[in-house]
């Protein structure tokens, strides 16, 4: 097990800086943390000075924290008695509190970067990523709590999922509810769901009927990704299929369950290939990257374990900051093939870390690489991606019912 450190800045450090440098306050300073288990805790802090007769400021690290000012949002951290170097601190670039007053429990982003759906207690929510904080739409129809949200392919419609055990279709064109699937004790024209009773569905969108249910575990499934079968597995034959399935019979389904452990079920047969007991206590977030066949768990204990499918007898690389629950896993693949994962937990902390590959093959060489800062100790409930023009962004919403692009 590796354990990776954390810095932590005051979370409302990058309005201190432009405030000094346009002169509408006087010097100053902000506290940083440096946490890491196995070692004595660091509370220093950056003192802030003005630079006489320029709009620029000066700064300094104190006890035990040494800072680089990069531009207002940006910094250099290192904390040598924790053996964090040269860690970037990033302040939101935007953020803004959504529509309704309440948690912000799931988002995502269309894969055209468009539009973003986010939910509110019983309430979905779209809104255009070039007008922040202005909601297009509001559906309701739920009966409790949304708890997870996603855009088809086509971008033109959403599935949600609700502890009120309904996934239902909306159209993000005029809100409406087409269909509504039912049945938990929650591509084309099938769609898959999960739920607490421990089932998956697979679902005949014209018709909402259930073509079949698979895992039927003892314990709630809590994460799912449906991914290409990989090669190492055949295909179903398609006449082997149901006359509703749509190009079904090369998926392979990803699920994590509240036992810790993740299963592989073929889509196509319908059953269980492979089962791995992590090192997780309950799965709390799953993510895949199809090229090179790794798989990243995430924990409520707070680890972070990488599998690769070749090889599923014991993680490739496990790491922990906190005891705190892991809420969100995203891979970012970089233009010469690095894999970036970023995290977020439960006690408001998003950060990223070097390439896994390299790692993978050198354990020494995972170090954390850049710490997201600005959600104080409100819990993350979800983060994805987003790729402008010219670069990615990291789109953050938390229980707090902000929305924040890094």
């Amino acid at each position: 097990m590796i354990y990776l450190p954390q810095i932590c800045p005051q979370p409302d450090w990058h309005n201190l800086i432009p405030e000094i440098s346009d002169h509408s306050t006087t010097d100053t300073s902000f506290w940083v943390s440096g946490y890491r288990k196995g070692y004595t805790s660091i509370h220093g802090s950056v003192k802030v000075d003005r630079v006489p007769g320029a709009h620029k400021v000066d700064i300094q690290g104190q006890d035990g924290i040494d800072v680089q000012y990069i531009n207002s949002r940006t910094l250099k951290v290192s904390c040598t008695q924790i053996g964090a170097k040269d860690i970037t601190i990033y302040a939101p670039r935007k953020e803004w509190k959504a529509s309704l007053s309440k948690p912000i429990l799931a988002i995502d982003v269309s894969s055209d970067n468009r539009l973003y759906a986010y939910t509110q207690e019983q309430h979905v929510l779209v809104a255009s990523v070039q007008q922040e904080g202005e909601t297009q739409m509001v559906m309701k129809g739920h009966l409790s709590d949304v708890t997870t949200i996603r855009f088809f392919p086509s971008n033109q419609v959403l599935l949600s999922g609700g502890s009120d055990f309904q996934a239902k279709i909306w159209s993000v064109q005029d809100g409406s509810n087409p269909v509504t699937l039912t049945g938990h004790t929650a591509v084309g024209r099938n769609v898959l769901t999960s739920s607490r009773d421990g089932t998956i569905r697979l679902w005949h969108c014209g018709s909402g009927t259930t073509i079949s249910v698979l895992g039927n575990y003892q314990v709630p499934v809590t994460k799912m990704i449906l991914i290409t079968l990989p090669s190492s597995y055949k295909p179903e034959d398609p006449t082997q299929l149901d006359e509703r399935e749509v190009e079904t019979n090369d998926k392979m389904i990803l699920v994590g369950l509240n036992d810790g452990t993740v299963r592989g079920i073929h889509l196509g047969t319908k059953e269980e290939i492979f089962s791995v007991e992590t090192n997780v206590t309950k799965v709390s977030a799953l993510q895949y990257d199809p090229d090179t066949g790794i798989i990243l768990v995430g924990g409520e204990n707070g680890v972070v374990q990488v599998y690769q499918l070749s090889d599923l007898k014991k993680p490739s690389l496990e790491w922990q900051r906190s005891d705190h629950a892991v809420t969100g896993l995203v891979i970012q693949r970089t233009d010469n093939g690095e894999l970036i994962p970023y995290v977020s937990t439960a006690d408001g902390n998003l950060y990223s870390t070097s390439s896994i590959v390299h790692a993978i093959q050198e354990q020494s060489k995972l170090t954390l690489s850049a710490e997201y800062s600005g959600n104080e100790l409100e819990s993350i409930s979800g983060i994805t991606l987003m790729k402008t023009t010219n670069k990615q962004q990291l789109l953050g919403c938390n229980r707090e019912g902000y929305i924040k692009i890094y």
